[in-house]
């Protein structure tokens, strides 16, 4: 895993946010986007924008276009293959988290109620990263 790695978060709830980047910005450097058509225009706009993220955190309840249809958008984008992206969200529903398996991401995880649950959040999303790296140059 890289000292900082970079974490591309899509996130539209504004106290959300600012709990991740609590917890979050002492480990890595987020980048924030607050729709997905934000960080698609991201995509169009800068060239390999995938490969630089180390992780990317999706809220499946987002304006526009959901977490599912973006996870489906960035698994065909360059780079966006093999980048490891965890969806974090309030839903518990049996079928958000098929349609978010379905999309091929890599964890689905419900956002935590405590300070210690979203501690223990971050250092399982850090986990995912580390077969990325692994991967051949």
């Amino acid at each position: 895993m890289p000292e900082r790695p970079l974490i591309g978060l899509v996130e539209d709830n504004d106290l959300d946010f600012h709990a991740y980047r609590r917890t979050f910005g002492p480990v890595s450097e987020l980048r924030r986007w607050e729709s997905g058509e934000a960080l698609i225009a991201s995509l169009l706009s800068e060239d390999g924008l995938l490969e630089q993220l180390d992780l990317l955190i999706l809220d499946l309840n987002l304006p526009g276009i959901d977490g599912v249809h973006l996870a489906h958008t960035v698994r065909i984008a360059p780079g966006g293959a093999d980048l490891p992206i965890v969806v974090l969200t309030g839903s518990q529903a049996e079928p958000d988290i098929l349609r978010a398996l379905e999309a091929d991401v890599t964890e689905y995880e419900v956002k935590p109620n405590t300070a210690a649950e979203l501690r223990a959040l971050v250092q399982r999303t850090l986990a995912v990263i580390a077969p990325r790296e692994s991967r051949p140059a």
